[in-house]
């Protein structure tokens, strides 16, 4: 049995890279366009009810929303091996599944697809759908998959991780906090008392879009230390006017949960 989603997330560019060299950023920094996140509303969709859809982007400047059952891998750009089902344009979208999923799951277990893929497999605990999301802007489209678990009735919904607050240095980091060029900056991320029901794993990316962090990754294993997934050390860039920490926290079961602050650097332009 699936029971764990493993492998939950893939961003990946549409367009070829031109001039490219080997002066990549690491993954947490952000630059430009990014799918740092995507969410459902219950992280779990039943068939036949809905799910509200959200992502974590920088740079966008419109959204394309799309899922599928089977894609065929990365070496085809996830392509669908069945009809792609269109959902919305908007930022924040809506997906509303059919009660009667057999003859999707037919379809989708007859197909010939790589194992590398996302596939429908209704056999499984916990099966998924890939959604897809295309954002567009002015450095190009930026394309993510995601699996969506379907739930079922009867069974307790896996609940979306939240993070609830960041602290530095004993208060509560605010948007628009002034802090000082170059400061190292302790934080310790909150979790929602409920964060590790089930006795699952979770994963927290520290993704920053300026400055470092001392660790891009924390994480907590059952009957770990919770202070310690959400401890960590932003040294903050030397110049410019802000910068932004999101913390995206993921669990084993797809739920996807994120919180952002973007903090003013002290004498910088306003």
């Amino acid at each position: 049995m699936n029971r764990l989603i493993r492998g939950a997330f893939w961003a990946y560019a549409a367009a070829t890279c031109a001039g490219c060299d080997d002066n990549f950023l690491p993954y947490n920094q952000v630059e430009g366009t990014r799918i740092l996140g995507i969410s459902a509303e219950p992280a779990e969709l039943i068939p036949g009810e809905s799910a509200q859809l959200s992502a974590l982007v920088t740079g966008a400047t419109s959204y394309r929303w799309s899922w599928c059952p089977v894609t065929l891998g990365p070496a085809t750009g996830h392509a669908c091996a069945l009809e792609e089902h269109s959902i919305s344009t908007a930022s924040v979208a809506v997906i509303t599944l059919p009660n009667d999923l057999r003859g999707l799951c037919e379809a989708a277990a007859s197909v010939a697809a790589p194992q590398d893929g996302l596939r429908l497999n209704c056999e499984d605990e916990r099966p998924s759908i890939a959604i897809r999301l295309v954002v567009e802007a002015d450095d190009g489209p930026v394309s993510a998959l995601w699996p969506l678990v379907l739930g079922e009735n009867g069974r307790a919904p896996n609940l979306n991780p939240t993070l609830t607050a960041v602290w530095a240095e004993g208060a509560p980091l605010q948007d628009g906090d002034v802090v000082s060029p170059g400061k190292v900056l302790p934080l310790l991320a909150v979790a929602s008392p409920t964060v590790a029901e089930d006795a699952e794993s979770l994963k927290v990316t520290w993704f920053v879009t300026g400055g470092e962090v001392d660790r891009a990754r924390t994480a907590y294993a059952p009957g770990g230390d919770l202070d310690a997934m959400g401890a960590n050390t932003w040294t903050l860039p030397e110049s410019g006017e802000d910068a932004a920490l999101h913390l995206v926290i993921r669990d084993d079961r797809g739920g996807v949960s994120w919180l952002s602050r973007q903090v003013r650097l002290e004498g910088g332009a306003q």
